[in-house]
C-alpha cells in the first residue's frame, strides 16, 4: 500500500442468529412416574434474554417461573452464544391428583422481545407409591409364614412350600406387573367409578349380575373401594354361582336348632377350609344376611371394620389382607402373623385381573399404592 492511498477490502460475514430454544434435561420422555411429585429441570435460550418459563400439563397451564437460574457453564456448549442468553429452570409438579396413564408436559420460554420456544415430553403416571419400611427382614417373615401361616396352594389342602411362599411374598415379583401391581392398591373408597362400570363386569355373573349400585353404595358407606368389593366377591362366589351366594337354608347353628332361614354369603366370610358351606352359612345366619344385597352390604362392613379400616390390623391392601405384616407392631402379644383373610398364597393375585379390568374403564383414576420394604 502506498502512502496516501486507501485500499478497500470487502468481506461477507455470516452472523449466527441465536434461535430461541427450550431443552428439558430431566425427566426423559416416556418416563414412568411413581412418586407424589415430578421435578422438571432444563434450560432455555433467547438472544433478548429469557423473561419467563411456563409449564403446561396435558396442554393446560400449570404454573410458571419468573426467577431463573444462571447456566453460564453451558456457554461452551453453545459456541458463539453469550452465556447470559442461557437461563436454567427447576420446577416441581404435584402428581397426587394426576390420573393413571399417559400425560404430557410442555415447557415454554418467552424472551423479552416476545419470541417463544417450547418442548414437550410424554410421561406415564403409574400411581402414587408409598414405600413402607418393615421392622423384619424378608427372610424372617418368610420363615414365620412357612412355619405358622397355614398357607396352601390354590383352593386345596396342599401345603405351600417355602419357595412358593417366598415368591408370593416378594413385592418385586408383582409391583411392575400389569395385573400384579394391584395387590398393593390402597383399598379405601375413591371417586370416579359408576354403578354402570361395575355392572359391565357383573353382567352374567349369577346372583351378582346388576348389583353394581349395591356394591357402590356399600363402598361409599364403609369407605372401601367398590372395585375391590366386586373383584373379591366374584372370586369367592365363583362368579356369582356358588352355593353360599345362591342361598343356603340354615336350620341349625353350632349343632343347635334355629328358626329356618335362607341366607347368603358373597365374600366367603367365616367359610373355613373344608367346611366352607356349613361355616359360611352359619356365619351368614348370625349376621342376618337374608338377601344378596344384605350380604354385600354386611360383608363390606365386616371387611372394612376388621381389615381395611381397622385401627388394630391396618390391612388396607390385598397384599396386607393375605400377609399379616403388622403383627410385630400390635400390642396384642402377637409373635407371628395370624390375622390373614385367606390361606391360599395366590389369593391376592387372583383378584387383580378384575380390578384392572374395571380401572381400565375409568376416565381418570388417581391410584395410591403401598409397597413394603423389608430390612
Amino acid at each position: 500500500m502506498l502512502d496516501g492511498q486507501v485500499q478497500k477490502i470487502e468481506r461477507t460475514v455470516n452472523l449466527k442468529e441465536v434461535t430461541p430454544a427450550v431443552v428439558i434435561e430431566s425427566p426423559s420422555s416416556n418416563v414412568t412416574v411413581k412418586g407424589s411429585s415430578l421435578t422438571i429441570t432444563g434450560h432455555a435460550i433467547n438472544k433478548s434474554l429469557v423473561k419467563d418459563v411456563k409449564f403446561y400439563l396435558d396442554g393446560r397451564y400449570y404454573g410458571g417461573l419468573l426467577t431463573l437460574l444462571p447456566r453460564t457453564e453451558l456457554g461452551s456448549t453453545y459456541l458463539g452464544y453469550n452465556p447470559t442468553m442461557i437461563s436454567g429452570y427447576v420446577y416441581s409438579i404435584d402428581t397426587t391428583k394426576i390420573s393413571t396413564g399417559a400425560h404430557t408436559i410442555t415447557v415454554e420460554a418467552t424472551g423479552f422481545n416476545g419470541t417463544k420456544a417450547s418442548q414437550t415430553i410424554n410421561f406415564n403416571m403409574f400411581g402414587i407409591i408409598n414405600y413402607r419400611s418393615m421392622p423384619n427382614t424378608f427372610e424372617h417373615f418368610v420363615d414365620l409364614e412357612y412355619y405358622y401361616g397355614k398357607n396352601v396352594v390354590d383352593n386345596t389342602t396342599v401345603a405351600a412350600n417355602r419357595s412358593q411362599i417366598e415368591y408370593c411374598l416378594n413385592p418385586e415379583n408383582y409391583i411392575n406387573h400389569d395385573n400384579g401391581k394391584y395387590m398393593f392398591l390402597k383399598l379405601n373408597y375413591f371417586e370416579g367409578i359408576s354403578a354402570e362400570d361395575l355392572n359391565r363386569v357383573l353382567n352374567g355373573k349369577g346372583v351378582l349380575s346388576g348389583k353394581g349400585d349395591v356394591f357402590l353404595q356399600a363402598g361409599k358407606t364403609y369407605n372401601v373401594n367398590p372395585i375391590y368389593l366386586v373383584s373379591h366377591s366374584l372370586l369367592e362366589t365363583g362368579n356369582g354361582k356358588s352355593a353360599l351366594a345362591n342361598g343356603i337354608n340354615v336350620t341349625s347353628v353350632a349343632g343347635k336348632a334355629v328358626d329356618p332361614k335362607t341366607v347368603y354369603n358373597v365374600f366367603g366370610i367365616g367359610a373355613y377350609d373344608g367346611i366352607a358351606n356349613i361355616a359360611g352359612s352359619e356365619r351368614a345366619y348370625k349376621e342376618d344376611w337374608t338377601s344378596v344385597d344384605k350380604a354385600i352390604v354386611g360383608g363390606a362392613q365386616f371387611i372394612s371394620q376388621t381389615y381395611i379400616r381397622s385401627e388394630v390390623y391396618k390391612q388396607d391392601t390385598l397384599y396386607k389382607m393375605k400377609w399379616d405384616l403388622n403383627f410385630a407392631e400390635r400390642n396384642d402379644g402377637s409373635s407371628r402373623p395370624w390375622h390373614q383373610y385367606a390361606t391360599d398364597i395366590y389369593w391376592p393375585y387372583k383378584q387383580t385381573s378384575k380390578i384392572k379390568e374395571i380401572i381400565d374403564q375409568m376416565e381418570s383414576p388417581v391410584l395410591h399404592f403401598e409397597v413394603p420394604v423389608f430390612k
